[in-house]
């Protein structure tokens, strides 16, 4: 699955998750990992499209100088094939950060046909929405 993560400095934190996810059915996964050098204290919360339910808002995490995760379960219940935004707040020292993204799609070529849209579904062709430069070498999104 390929992958983009997001870098904070300091106190080192890095949250890696998916560029998209490929549908095969009706339900997916959605992990996200968090590896730090010092504390720091993560809550991932999604907001699938409408049409789609997570298992759960949001989950945290205390990632203390190790490789911790979490994953959501997002369910299709019918309806437009979009991309799904990703909210992680940061703690470390006192002060919080939050971090926005979006998490594209991507179908298989059979659901694709079933659902009568693109394999990128309806979003603008599976491209990463965010408003922050991707890295382009060795094909992951690099954000700073």
């Amino acid at each position: 699955m390929p992958a983009k993560y997001t870098k904070k400095t300091g106190s080192e934190l890095l949250v890696i998750e998916p560029e998209y996810i490929e549908w095969d059915g009706t339900q997916e996964l959605y992990p996200f990992v968090f590896e730090s050098i010092g504390d720091w204290s993560v809550t991932t919360a999604v907001s699938p499209p409408e049409g789609f339910v997570a298992d759960t808002d949001s989950l945290s995490e205390e990632v203390n100088s190790e490789l911790e995760a979490v994953q959501f379960t997002i369910t299709d219940v019918g309806s437009r094939w979009v991309s799904t935004g990703v909210l992680h707040t940061l703690k470390h020292k006192k002060k919080t950060q939050k971090i926005q993204s979006k998490i594209s799609i991507k179908l298989t070529k059979r659901l694709a046909e079933e659902k009568g849209v693109d394999i990128y579904g309806e979003d603008d062709q599976g491209e990463d929405q965010d408003d922050q430069e991707p890295d382009q070498s060795k094909g992951k999104g690099k954000k700073k």
